[in-house]
């Protein structure tokens, strides 16, 4: 977000239009898609005055679907993810003039299966994709643009990450990259 942000304020100083544009990074870290539908309203009503212009992009779920080894079961159900990223859907089309999702990362299962620092708790490939179909099946029910970083970062993109699951600097210049495209063409 960080580097988005940085270009859009060079480009925006650059040109001779007077444009300010502004860039919010509205994530937690943690969070997942109950927590984040919990403040999502609240927190673009706070910024944005009119849809003209908004630009919404929700990069939510890889902390629904981890794993609960004791439970049997992911943090957030298949069924109340999806109602999550329907209602995400709605209220960002109510507030932006597009809405875009971005989809989960690669993970490397071998190093948060389980999870290092919590150990009652896994990543997992499968649960991963299922979660970003997800999102993807909602996307297209609401002709809303989805951007599927699985299929865009392939296997490889797991060298670029931390500790399994979080980009490195690379892999967070890759995503950018992707997002970039899509936001300037």
């Amino acid at each position: 977000m960080q580097r988005l942000r940085k270009e859009i304020d060079t480009k925006s100083l650059a040109s001779n239009v007077n444009q300010y544009i502004e860039v919010y990074n509205l994530g937690v870290d943690g969070d997942n898609s109950t927590w984040l539908l919990d403040r999502f309203e609240n927190e673009i009503k706070q910024r944005v005055s009119e849809k003209e212009g908004v630009l919404i992009l929700v990069e939510i779920g890889s902390n629904d679907c981890e794993w609960i080894s004791k439970k049997k079961e992911t943090v957030t159900s298949k069924e109340q993810f999806e109602d999550n990223i329907k209602k995400l859907a709605e209220i960002g089309q109510k507030y932006g003039e597009k809405v875009v999702f971005v989809g989960f990362t690669p993970i490397d299962q071998s190093k948060v299966d389980p999870i290092p620092w919590n150990h009652d708790r896994s990543y997992r490939n499968d649960l991963n994709t299922e979660f970003n179909d997800i999102v993807k099946r909602v996307c297209e029910q609401n002709k809303l643009p989805f951007i599927n970083l699985l299929e865009k970062l392939g296997e490889n993109f797991q060298a670029k990450l931390v500790d399994g699951v979080h980009p490195n600097s690379a892999g967070h210049e890759q995503i950018y990259q992707i997002v970039r495209e899509l936001v300037f063409g």
